[in-house]
This record gives C-alpha cells, structure tokens and sequence, in this order.
C-alpha cells in the first residue's frame, strides 16, 4: 500500500507544477494519534519572477497533524497572515492580517532506531485584507506550494533534521478586479531547511525551522499530544 500511495503521489506531482512552507520535521502521530500546536511562519524575502520585487509575509496558525497510518500523517492549519509586496523602484504595498490556511501529508520513508527520513507536500494560502491606494483598489492571495524531503537523527533528546525542497511561492494580486500573477523566481525554488525538535516534557515539544536559498525563512512552533 505504501507503495502505491508514493507512485500515486509522483504521478501528482510530474502532471502538475508543485510549488514553500514549513516543513513540520520528522515527529509523526501514529495512526489514529493526533498532535496540536500554535506556529508562527515569518518570510523575509521571496523573490519574484522578472521585475516584480520580492515579497515578505507573516503568518499565525493553530495546528492539526493526525495520524491516517503509521507511516502516513495528514497536517492541517488555520489562522490568519499578511503580505507586504515590495516592488523594485521601493515602493510597498501592505496588505493587512485577515485569513490563511494550509494542509498536506507526510510520509514516513525509511526508519530505523535513531535515523528517519520523511517526504512532506505541504501548501499554505494567506487571504490579508484588500487595500486601496489614490482610489484604486488593490486585492493580493500569497499561494504557496513546497515538496521537502527530510533527514533527522535523535542525539539525546534533541532531534535535528536537514533537507531539500522544491517550492513555488506565487503572488496573486488584483487591480481593480483585474488579475494578475506574479510568479516566483524560477531559479530559485530548489532550496534547503534545516531545524530541530526539542523537549519540553513526556507531551510538549518546540520546532524551529530555518530555510534558505529559494527563501529566507523561519518557522517556530509549541507542540502537544495528550
């Protein structure tokens, strides 16, 4: 079954354009477990594909990760953030905190005592506020889109992990009802995460989450089981 699920999961993404958001780790629920936590998601900058800027984006999510298989985790994520668009000649558009949300899966690949590998497809969409500028009204989505694959060894109590990942983050922005899309840099949507999970107690852990080069990021969280 396992098997099978993974060749599904490539023909998904080879049909289809897969584009960052964090990773989570490699702490899974086990089937029918369900972890909660609060996490803090802070862009500091995203380039855009040619001359469209770059964008940065805060967001806060409560968090649902359960448990469908031992070896298979769905994650699930509301709240609420916001987007700042940076253009190139400096000026800003700030789009004020209203909705955003997330979901994806995880998958346990390889286990074995202290040593884990996991691939995660995980997509976040912030919904901020709409703006209006000298009369003109502006309306801006963030779709962000990731793929990671994930390596973690436990030393002691603390776990950390290292990994790779393909990600798209796209602006979506309107202009008086008209659409655009602005793409992210295409060179740069290959890039890297490395984080740690650290114990708190037998129920409450702490996640922290660097990544680099296809964007400057950093995502914390305070995690628990009962």
């Amino acid at each position: 079954m396992k098997k099978l699920f993974l060749s599904f999961l490539l023909f998904i993404l080879i049909a289809k354009n897969t584009y960052s958001a964090p990773c989570y780790g490699s702490k899974m629920p086990e089937k029918g477990q369900i972890f909660f936590g609060i996490q803090n998601y802070t862009v500091m900058k995203r380039y855009l594909d040619k001359d469209y800027g770059n964008i940065d984006s805060m967001q806060e999510f409560i968090l649902i990760s359960y448990g469908l298989l031992d070896w298979l985790t769905l994650d699930l994520k509301g709240g609420a953030g916001r987007i700042i668009h940076h253009s190139p000649i400096g000026a800003e558009k700030r789009y004020p905190t209203f909705m955003a949300g997330g979901y994806g899966l995880r998958i346990n690949l390889y286990e074995k005592e202290k040593i884990k590998t996991v691939l995660g497809l995980h997509h976040i969409s912030v919904h901020p506020y709409s703006i209006e500028i000298n009369n003109t009204k502006y309306k801006a989505v963030l779709d962000n889109w990731q793929v990671s694959l994930l390596a973690s060894c436990r030393f002691n109590k603390i776990t950390p992990y290292i990994g790779i990942k393909f990600s798209r983050m796209d602006y979506i922005n309107w202009i008086d009802g008209q659409r655009k899309l602005k793409k992210s840099e295409p060179d740069k949507n290959l890039g890297c995460v490395i984080g740690m999970d650290i114990p708190i107690n037998k129920h409450l852990w702490f996640n922290v989450e660097c990544q680099m080069i296809d964007v400057t990021a950093i995502a914390t969280s305070l995690n628990f089981h009962f």
